[in-house]
């Protein structure tokens, strides 16, 4: 009997350390309380331009980095969003996963925001999920997909990320048998280790595209 007392008493204890810190993170933090003078400046922006209201937005999280950045979230009525950012504190976008895997997710991108490469003019950055200087975003089926429109020519790929995976396209899309959208596959290179290389030729009528996190450079031969 008195071990189940001690039980009972060790669930309730439990429960209500839980609905303490569950009540904590809800206030853990607002906009008010970011150091990050340029994500505060760059996050009042985008809530003005989605007409959102700062109070509404709780629990501000800094999420980790990613390669070009940092990513935080926040609750805002209920649902979580999650913010990718340049090293810059500039917003790139707001969506409803992590890593979205489709346009739809997304809530807000920042195309005017061109990544400086390099100072190397023969060498070109290309980041999953960041358009910079060479992407574009082509309609498949109604959803964004993002394709880079480099110069043709002889490239040395190298993974500046593991597991980088590079796919050569053709620029046209044409629909399927099945009635989509689609472009045809050149080729795909896959990157395990960060500084792989690979040689790839990229024609005319060629572009490039990258799957999830993937981040490359392209050294002209």
């Amino acid at each position: 009997m008195k071990i189940l007392k001690f039980l009972l008493k060790l669930v309730v204890v439990l429960l209500v350390v839980s609905l303490c810190i569950s009540y904590i993170n809800i206030d853990y933090k607002n906009i008010s309380k970011i150091k990050d003078e340029k994500f505060k400046s760059s996050f009042k922006e985008v809530l003005k331009e989605l007409n959102w209201e700062e109070n509404d937005v709780k629990n501000i999280v800094d999420e980790g980095d990613w390669m070009m950045g940092k990513y935080y979230s926040f609750f805002y009525h209920g649902s979580r969003y999650y913010i990718s950012t340049y090293d810059t504190g500039d917003i790139y976008s707001i969506s409803l996963e992590k890593n979205p895997e489709s346009s739809s997710s997304y809530v807000y991108i920042n195309d005017n925001i061109h990544i400086t490469d390099s100072d190397n003019n023969d060498v070109i950055t290309l980041q999953w999920n960041a358009p910079g200087k060479y992407g574009k975003y082509d309609l498949y089926d109604g959803e964004k997909y993002l394709r880079f429109y480099v110069p043709e020519g002889v490239y040395y790929v190298k993974a500046l990320n593991k597991n980088s995976t590079l796919f050569i396209e053709k620029k046209k899309i044409y629909k399927n048998s099945s009635g989509y959208d689609e472009s045809e596959t050149v080729k795909k290179v896959v990157l395990k280790n960060i500084d792989d290389v690979e040689e790839i030729t990229v024609k005319s009528d060629e572009c490039l595209s990258l799957v999830n996190n993937s981040y490359v450079s392209l050294n002209i031969k």
